[in-house]
């Protein structure tokens, strides 16, 4: 918890701020759905949405068979989420995962990475969650491309 916005992590009062109008400008892209689903690969089992956001990517791959569970730390990103589909939505900070070690199959993490105060936490994290030889797919921008956007 982050004294300062009183959330889950820093950062989170941001994603709080601009959770209401958030889907107004962004939707999941069927191509890149598609990638991610191919990147997957065999993955059998559930699969972590690491900062998923209002669940765009968590939906789209979810609508291609993936047994997805979404995970942010912004209480409002998920407030947008769970209205559109009836899923595990959970809140937690990804250098902090309230999971068992080897929980998933896989996890995604989609135009996120930029956000986590301490990548080697998060990535530390995910690692323990992950099952022996799971794939961790990510998708992201240099810093210029994000702040373009």
């Amino acid at each position: 918890m982050d004294p300062d916005d009183g959330q889950i992590g820093p950062g989170a009062a941001l994603y709080d701020r601009i959770g209401l109008g958030y889907d107004g400008t962004r939707r999941a892209d069927p191509g890149l759905a598609d990638d991610l689903d191919r990147h997957l690969g065999p993955a059998a089992g559930a699969i972590l949405d690491l900062a998923c956001g209002t669940g765009n990517y968590t939906i789209a791959l979810a609508a291609r068979g993936r047994p997805m569970i979404g995970l942010d730390r912004s209480p409002q990103m998920l407030a947008q989420a769970r209205p559109k589909e009836a899923r595990p939505w959970v809140l937690a900070d990804a250098a902090r995962l309230p999971f068992p070690e080897a929980t998933f199959a896989a996890a995604v993490c989609i135009h996120a990475i930029h956000h986590f105060p301490d990548l080697g936490a998060a990535f530390a994290e995910v690692g323990r969650v992950l099952a022996d030889g799971a794939r961790l797919v990510i998708f992201t921008g240099f810093p210029e491309q994000v702040r373009s956007y």
